[in-house]
């Protein structure tokens, strides 16, 4: 393999927390409103989360954490 065909792995994959978010509510094939009552997290929340308009804060990652 040559070396220029090697490809920063953050330029093939989002790492961003949002992104794991959100496909991770897709892998179980659930709504935002399911996982909000799931969690007790409010759906805009959740929205604001998967669109990098609010970050996951620790203990919400940790309620989110539970659900999986």
């Amino acid at each position: 393999m040559r070396s220029e065909n090697i490809v920063p792995v953050e330029e093939v994959f989002d790492l961003k927390p949002s992104t794991a978010l959100r496909g991770a509510r897709g892998k179980e094939e659930m709504t935002q409103i399911e996982l909000s009552r799931r969690t007790g997290i409010f759906v805009r929340r959740i929205r604001d989360m998967e669109n990098d308009r609010r970050p996951i804060d620790e203990a919400t990652a940790k309620v989110l954490g539970k659900e999986s």
